[in-house]
């Protein structure tokens, strides 16, 4: 298809009849079109239509947008997506008609100034661009605008604040206004213990000798200035981490190692780098950074023995992440000045040399760094603030800020956390530390007695922790995963000193129907890695506490989720490979939760680990085959229903391998029917009812999940109906009920709804997204109406609908809303449509019109082990942040 005729026919239709749009259609996925049929050069004479509503000319090769575009005033929706634009005209922002446009997969480098006065901008997405950083004039309104911001290449700064919400990030770059350029950085110290990590840092300082040093026990933090090897009046400062390389602690120095730092591994000559383990240091460290780590390799002791490594062979291994080999010795000072320059230069090639950070910033940051507390609490550190000039959107960014940088640790979104800020984030490693050094927890099976703590945490050790932070510790080890209370509140386990033998598992496992007489089915899955991962099965453990039946052991443990008579097993059948099994009437359920969860952990804990799933074959026991989930999900996409096997060649049904269900499905379909036709005796099929109640639950929560894609700040479930009966359509005003998302408790609020008396503005704004939720919704109310499966109440199945009416008089209004309210099962597994993104926006800006204060009826925003992000009720809340223990 040559796309400029396609083009010029266009042209001449909306020239001759002031058509309200102008399509092109995209180039067909996967098409690879020659330069002289896309369209290279944006038409200017478009912008002379000033009539237009529509303009769409995606996956073509045009790379400027000319200033003449700001004529198009009435311009409702704007696709632009798959070229090469660099940048926006400033009288983009003359485009006061714009509510939609898709720039998403361009080569923008930064959004033009003036945004503001997009009055009607509802979302500009811009995903897979190179943007860099934001205009300092951005408000908040059109940061929630922004859609795919993350999936760009953000300056490090701007990243761990974009989490703290729209308020800090405006707070963020109104700061930058009085900004002075920074020349600092990380490095990170490690090795084994006892190769001279601390006397290498004590070298490169200038400080004398220290024969026998002690052991670094946990971590050492020191400054270390260096001469800038290109600006003759700049000094870099180095914030040097020197991490002790005992084995207890590595787990949680794994919290401490971040992209923007540089890293010295060291090892002893006299030991010989394969005994000080400098390869697997080098694989840690990618595992945990990624192909972004600069990391050194350091010698010591070089006057007794010379360094024998293959540093050649480790280049091969690890590539661009090694940046040089040196040799040292502490004592005598051989190499110290060659190391000092090598540090000097790959600092000042780290992407954060030279950004700007806010003077007032700096000086609570310095102020901070001079206290002598390992803690204070987040009123004296808003005082700080204050003191210097921050208010308290700025004192959230900044701490958001530090603690990502690792100089100190705030959680501000935990209930127990938020009111402490640790200064010293070493002090606090060492406190795990001693927990995890304790032999009578270990001998316990992992259970520590709180009752305990007074000799861990005081009598023990010369810090002598005051045991008005023993409830605080015991949280911070809850957020690192390293433990989790028991019910009893009494103790907690430490998922590290579990047990190695495998326990007696349940007796599930192995049968072939449910308590209730509900046909078992099973779901398994292997996650093969290129490297092993430290800690996983431990942090799997802790992570999905909420579903503990108290057998878990060093290589596995298993879980249950008594709602839905699920029973599952996750198990290291070896170092590089996890085994996830799911046993019930309905396992996709758990199975989703769980395989999320693991997805989850392994990208956030180990960003340089290849990894990918697989579901083994089913056709017959002896069977060695297996297919690769992404493969088989992409079937489903495709509508294939069956994949033969590599290994038996037998054919598999598609749906059977991901759900453990048929695609026809045809006695929940018959079950179905049955129920919504009010017939008797629906007891006898309870066992169907109950799977079926898990797939609805399950199709909820992929809305949740698609819509986080989009929006986060606000809540996403809702059902609606009309506040004042049906008046006229002209007059109708709507009562929007906001819900918890609880995963498979989802319930309205109690408190009272919202009004919103613009019927018509809705219908505009929110359309799509109310009929969607509505749909998906509406799986609950047959299962609800049996009272037999406890999904919704029967209160909330009657908000369902009086939801579904009204979303029948929306979809009344146009043919395709018309269409998508009498649907069949909603798909949103593959994400949100186009149009259900910008209608949930829609949503998000009507809701936050009559909830300016972001109350939402006590929502609270929750991310969840699995990655997923929730707004729940304080009941529901708990589960993920339960506050304080008392000790």
């Amino acid at each position: 298809m040559d796309y400029n005729s396609v083009l010029a026919d266009a042209l001449s239709r909306v020239r001759a009849n002031q058509s309200p749009a102008l399509i092109v259609p995209e180039i067909p996925f996967r098409s690879k079109p020659t330069s002289d049929v896309q369209i290279r050069r944006f038409p200017v004479e478009i912008c002379e239509f000033t009539w237009l509503k529509e303009l769409s000319l995606p996956g073509q090769a045009i790379d400027e947008l000319p200033p003449e575009i700001g004529q198009l005033k009435n311009l409702d929706a704007l696709y632009l997506q798959g070229n090469r634009i660099e940048r926006l005209p400033d009288s983009f922002s003359d485009l006061t008609g714009l509510r939609f446009a898709n720039l998403t997969s361009n080569q923008l480098r930064s959004l033009p100034d003036g945004l503001g006065a997009l009055s009607n901008l509802n979302t500009l997405a811009v995903a897979g661009n190179r943007i860099t950083s934001l205009p300092p004039d951005i408000d908040e309104r059109v940061f929630r605008c922004l859609s795919g911001l993350d999936k760009n290449p953000l300056e490090d700064s701007l990243r761990p604040i974009l989490e703290s919400g729209s308020g800090a990030v405006v707070a963020y770059l109104r700061s930058l206004s009085a900004g002075t350029a920074q020349y600092e950085a990380k490095l990170v110290i490690v090795g084994e213990g006892d190769v001279g990590k601390s006397s290498l840092l004590g070298a490169l300082q200038g400080v004398p000798f220290v024969e026998n040093r002690p052991t670094t026990h946990g971590i050492e933090i020191q400054a270390l200035r260096l001469q800038h090897p290109a600006v003759e009046d700049r000094v870099i400062t180095l914030n040097c981490w020197d991490f002790g390389g005992q084995e207890v602690y590595r787990i949680s120095h794994q919290f401490f190692f971040s992209k923007r730092s540089l890293y010295v591994v060291v090892w002893n000559t006299r030991q010989g780098h394969e005994a000080n383990g400098v390869e697997g240091w080098l694989t840690r460290l990618r595992l945990r950074i990624g192909d972004d780590a600069r990391i050194l390799v350091v010698a010591t002791h070089a006057d007794l023995r010379r360094a024998e490594i293959d540093f050649p062979s480790l280049q091969r291994s690890f590539g661009d992440v090694l940046v040089g080999h040196m040799e040292v010795d502490s004592r005598s000072g051989r190499g110290l000045a060659e190391l000092k320059v090598c540090l000097a230069e790959e600092a000042a090639q780290l992407p954060q040399m030279g950004s700007l950070l806010s003077t007032h910033w700096i000086n609570v940051r310095e102020h901070l760094s001079r206290l002598e507390e390992s803690f204070i609490s987040y009123e004296r550190y808003e005082e700080i603030c204050a003191d210097n000039d921050l208010d308290g959107a700025e004192a959230s960014a900044l701490s958001a800020l530090l603690h990502d940088l690792g100089a100190i640790i705030h959680y501000a979104e935990d209930d127990g956390l938020r009111d402490f800020v640790v200064l010293q984030p070493e002090w606090l490693t060492k406190a795990i530390g001693f927990v995890l050094e304790d032999e009578q927890t270990r001998e316990n099976g992992g259970v520590l007695e709180h009752r305990w703590l007074a000799e861990i945490w005081g009598s023990r050790n010369d810090l002598n922790y005051p045991k008005v932070l023993y409830p605080y510790f015991l949280r911070l080890m809850e957020k690192f995963d390293v433990s989790y209370r028991l019910i009893d509140e009494e103790s907690s386990l430490v998922a590290q000193l579990v047990p190695h033998e495998r326990p007696a598992l349940s007796a599930v496992t192995g049968s072939t129907t449910s308590a209730t007489g509900a046909p078992l089915r099973q779901l398994a899955l292997q996650c093969k890695m290129d490297e092993e991962a430290p800690g996983l099965v431990s942090w799997l453990t802790v992570r999905n506490h909420r579903f503990s039946i108290g057998r878990h052991w060093r290589r596995g443990v298993e879980l249950e989720y008594r709602q839905y008579e699920s029973r599952a097993i996750l198990e290291l059948s070896d170092s590089r490979t996890l085994k996830l099994t799911v046993t019930a009437p309905s396992p996709d359920f758990f199975f989703a939760i769980l395989r999320d969860g693991i997805e989850d952990l392994l990208r956030r804990r180990w960003p340089g680990l290849e990894f990918d799933f697989f579901i083994p074959c089913s056709s017959t026991k002896d069977c060695a085959g297996f297919f690769a989930l992404q493969l088989v999900q992409r079937y489903r996409e495709k509508g294939r229903t069956s994949i033969d096997c590599p290994e038996c060649l037998e054919s598999q049904d598609v749906g059977q391998l991901l759900t453990a269900f048929s695609p026809a499905r045809e006695d929940e379909l018959v079950l179905l029917q049955a129920i919504r036709a009010g017939q008797e005796n629906m007891r006898d099929q309870l066992s169907q009812i109950e799977s079926y109640a898990a797939r609805a639950a399950n199709q909820t929560r992929a809305l949740l999940r698609a819509a986080s894609v989009e929006v986060t700040d606000c809540p996403r479930l809702f059902t609606v109906e009309y506040a004042d009966g049906r008046l006229g359509w002209a007059k109708k005003s709507i009562a929007l009920h906001l819900w918890c998302e609880a995963t498979g408790e989802e319930h309205s609020l109690a408190t009272g709804p919202y009004r919103i008396d613009d019927w018509q503005e809705w219908v505009r704004k929110a359309a799509r997204y109310t009929v969607l939720v509505g749909r998906v919704l509406s799986l609950f109310v047959p299962v609800a109406t049996t009272g037999i499966a406890d999904l919704v109440s029967s209160e909330d199945a009657e908000l369902i609908n009086r939801h579904l009416d009204l979303a029948k008089d929306i979809g009344g209004g146009t043919s395709e809303l018309a269409k998508l309210v009498a649907g069949d099962d909603p798909r949103v597994d593959q994400g949100l449509q186009l149009a259900d993104a910008v209608a949930l926006r829609g949503f998000r800006e009507l809701l936050f019109s009559v909830d300016p204060q972001r109350q939402f009826g006590g929502l609270r925003r929750v991310t969840t082990p699995d990655g997923h992000l929730l707004w729940l009720c304080s009941e529901h809340a708990w589960t993920y942040d339960p506050g304080l223990p008392s000790v």
